[in-house]
């Protein structure tokens, strides 16, 4: 024994002769050997009386047409016509209108009235019997006395004539470009005309039309009766008529000369400054993310003076439906609006109808006798109009940045009171209840709450509004961004929230799939820029991503978007990510939204609070303290690749661009940079993209024509595994430490067919000889394709095969035919075992 264990030991360390060793898959059994038939089982034991007698062969059988498999043709069917309707649409347009169709939820069935809507809006729009208590009833009435004293026609004392004017041709073609670039589809109002019905008339005959509404102080019939649909609002009880919001539907000839009016109001309220600095809400050339920059500036500056920052988060009940129409023409008229065209409109509110229109019913006409009209173009300036005189006094208290006292913020009803100090901030609040007060606008007590920034005061203070206490909160939502005051990043919330609402859309996106069937990338991507995108960036501008924690959320719901588009695994590399699908990586995507916004500050004029928040977030990184600027500059510094350092000093918005450029380059270049130095990636290495009537050229971001011209899922997937290096192939799968087999060296990865080369994409599928089913696939493959492409035949017959499976990859017109045949070649190849070289230790037992 001791001799033969000797002899088998010696004969484990000899070299292995792949000859001897049998890489053939197993063979199975023939179908009628399958099944043996051996003598029956029999047994002598007695068979109890209380045991039920079963026939041979009981186990039920499922029928030739279950009730389970009932319609399945039919649902098919379903799914090819709906994934028609999305990936054939002849426009954008009816592109999302099927998206929405299949995707967003179905609205919840009607559980109220036209007429139980109609009792709730008609209250909501008219004065109450009594007036709130808060409301200054005799300045009401003397107000209401004031108007009434108002000339039924007034006299424009502009110099411009701003609202005298007549229109003209090139007033109507504005109007018709405005409404091209903006909203060219619109719900239509009574008169059931659409914009693309007013497109046609012309601008001769619609200036005419308006001028003479103008001049008779008079309008069609039609124009003074609008529909209002109920909408219902988000986590609120669909039975209750209380839960809906006012959507009214104008006339659309009416909007557009509305439209014409807004915009002589908006032209001489900037030119004489009647709307305050602080008004950001409904104004060009401002955006929606300015306060809560403005905020975070605040913010910073009281922590490096070591103080904290009291914030009032005013929220007014139904500010636009229920304002004062007497104390709206009396604050129009001292600022010097008067004419045909402020008369015009004081007749069309003391005109207009509306009736409610839900569920196929129609209720009764009632006016409004308070309010702004919904909808209507012209109601966004008149709010701002009517807002301006709110001021807060000079405060000592009052947060200064750049030597700019900063006291309140509004974007439109949304009010934002700040101040160093408790006792400052209670001043604010007792101005603007004195404000409210006489301009007949309610708090909501509920929603409007306290923020306190830093460390808290000892006693804690109380806030009033109204005689009730405010309630003092660590977070709260101002314009879309979640803020908290308890923590060292306050927009960490944010982060964590925004990745849960993009990781959800992305699961409503993949849910669009049970009713299509599977969709190409090129519509997944769309869907993916519309819908998961945009929460993915929300509010970067005034987030610069130092924190990785925080980001890291945002990423990793971009990247696995991304793999499920093109059904990769979890080891697949980031890089061919972004380069195949032409998505700019999230990390530097931010970055770039952040100094367009930088750009677009620099660019404001000096006097703009958001230029002034900014100088004061540069004073504050010049002393080396946390800010906004600072941490661009850390965010910068952390790209993986160079990027020339901002001059904070002397910084103009033409630096930012050249910035902007480099950051873009430098991105381009750094991805590229990864996949050419990566041997997974050998097939992408001096890929050229065709460009029509000029020489191929490299491009890094792209999405690439495989994903678009390959529509078959399983060829399509086939080849992008084959691509990026995540096929199950020897030299791929053998790279990994899994299942207790270690890592096996390049040259050891046979193909499990041959056993002769290492089995790589470009030797299964041109090289390899180790079956004949192989070899007629190739063989059939390669007739096709070089009758489609014959000047190929030189190039099948010189190049070597990872210079040849490069180039006929590359060829688009049988881009489909390559796929097919990868998606062959691979099925065959994962149909047997992969071979793996026996190790020293398997030998030694």
């Amino acid at each position: 024994m001791s001799e033969a264990r000797m002899l088998a030991n010696a004969g484990a360390l000899l070299p292995i002769n792949p000859r001897l060793l049998d890489h053939a898959p197993r063979a199975h059994p023939p179908h009628d050997l399958a099944r043996l038939r051996l003598p029956k089982i029999t047994s002598n034991l007695t068979v109890s009386r209380n045991t039920p007698q079963q026939p041979e062969n009981s186990v039920p059988k499922r029928s030739a047409y279950p009730d389970s498999h009932r319609g399945r043709d039919k649902l098919m069917a379903i799914k090819e016509q709906n994934r028609k309707k999305v990936m054939e649409a002849p426009n954008c347009g009816m592109f999302w209108r099927e998206v929405k169709r299949l995707a967003d939820p179905q609205p919840p069935p009607i559980a109220v009235s036209a007429g139980e809507l109609k009792s709730v809006f008609e209250t909501r729009l008219n004065p109450p019997t009594s007036l709130p208590f808060t409301f200054d009833e005799t300045q009401h009435k003397i107000n209401k006395l004031l108007a009434d004293l108002l000339p039924a026609e007034t006299v424009d004392l502009t110099p411009e004539g701003f609202f005298s004017l007549p229109w003209v041709e090139d007033d109507i073609a504005w109007v018709k470009d405005h409404l091209k670039k903006h909203s060219a589809k619109c719900a239509p109002g009574e008169d059931a005309l659409q914009y693309t019905d007013v497109m046609e008339i012309p601008n001769e005959d619609l200036a005419e039309l308006c001028n003479k509404c103008i001049q008779q102080k008079d309008a069609p019939t039609v124009w003074f009766k609008s529909i209002i649909v109920g909408i219902l609002k988000k986590s609120k009880p669909a039975t209750d008529p209380n839960s809906y919001r006012i959507i009214a539907l104008e006339s659309c000839v009416l909007k557009i000369m509305m439209l014409l009016i807004h915009k002589r109001i908006t032209d001489w309220a900037d030119k004489y400054k009647h709307i305050p600095e602080y008004q950001n809400g409904f104004r060009a050339k401002r955006r929606t993310n300015d306060n809560p920059f403005i905020l975070r500036c605040a913010w910073e500056t009281a922590r490096a003076n070591q103080e904290p920052l009291f914030v009032a988060a005013i929220d007014a009940t139904n500010a636009f439906p229920s304002m004062d129409h007497p104390s709206l023409w009396l604050k129009l008229s001292h600022l010097g609006m008067g004419g045909p065209l402020f008369d015009w409109i004081r007749m069309l509110y003391q005109k207009m109808e509306y009736y409610v229109r839900h569920g196929g019913e129609e209720s009764a006409v009632f006016k409004a006798l308070i309010g702004l009209l919904t909808g209507d173009p012209a109601s966004p300036v008149l709010w701002n109009l009517f807002m301006g005189d709110l001021v807060m006094p000079d405060d000592p208290d009052d947060v200064s940045l750049a030597a700019t006292r900063v006291a309140l913020m509004a974007q439109a009803d949304d009010i934002l009171l700040i101040s160093r100090t408790a006792e400052g901030l209670s001043r604010k609040l007792s101005s603007l209840e004195h404000w409210c007060s006489r301009n007949f606008i309610q708090i909501n007590l509920i929603k409007t709450v306290i923020l306190i920034f830093g460390k808290l005061p000892t006693p804690f203070p109380q806030f009033y509004l109204g005689g009730s206490a405010l309630t003092v909160k660590n977070t709260e939502k101002y314009v879309g961004i979640t803020i908290r005051t308890d923590s060292r990043n306050p927009f960490e919330d944010h982060y964590t929230t925004k990745a849960g609402t993009a990781r959800y859309c992305g699961h409503r996106i993949v849910a669009i799939e049970d009713r299509t069937g599977r969709l190409m990338p090129k519509e997944l991507k769309q869907l993916y820029t519309a819908r998961v995108d945009c929460h993915l960036i929300q509010g970067c501008e005034i987030t610069p991503d130092v924190d990785d924690v925080h980001v890291n959320k945002l990423c990793d719901v971009q990247v696995s978007f991304i793999r499920q588009m093109l059904n990769l695994h979890k080891r697949s590399m980031l890089a061919p990510l972004y380069t195949e699908t032409g998505i700019m990586p999230l990390r530097v995507r931010r970055l770039l939204l952040t100094l367009r916004f930088l750009q677009y500050v620099l660019s404001l004029d000096p006097e703009r609070y958001a230029h002034i928040a900014f100088r004061s977030s540069v004073e504050l990184a010049s002393r080396g303290k946390k800010s906004w600027a600072g941490d661009l500059l850390m965010v910068m510094d952390k790209l993986p690749f160079p990027v020339p350092r901002l001059p904070l000093a002397n910084i103009t918005a033409n630096i930012v661009a050249d910035c902007i450029k480099s950051v873009e380059e430098g991105a381009e270049k750094w991805l590229q940079s990864e996949v050419d130095n990566s041997d997974k990636l050998y097939l992408l290495h001096g890929r050229k993209e065709p460009r029509k009537d000029k020489a191929p050229e490299q491009i890094t971001l792209y999405l690439r024509h495989y994903l678009i011209l390959v529509k078959t899922r399983a060829h399509r997937e086939a080849l992008t595994s084959l691509m990026l290096s995540t096929h199950m192939l020897a030299v791929e799968r053998l790279r990994w430490v899994e299942h207790g087999y270690p890592r096996v060296k390049r040259a050891d990865r046979l193909c499990r067919l041959c056993v002769k080369e290492v089995e790589t994409p470009e030797h299964a599928l041109l090289d390899c000889t180790g079956n004949m089913a192989l070899h007629a696939l190739r063989h059939e493959f390669l007739n096709q394709l070089l009758t489609t492409l014959p000047h190929l035949r030189n190039s099948v017959e010189q190049m070597d095969s990872t210079s040849l499976l490069k180039l006929i990859i590359a060829q688009r017109p049988t881009t489909p035919l390559v796929a097919k045949f990868t998606f062959q070649v691979l099925t065959l190849f994962y149909q047997v075992p992969i071979y793996r070289p026996r190790l020293l230790s398997d030998s030694l037992g």
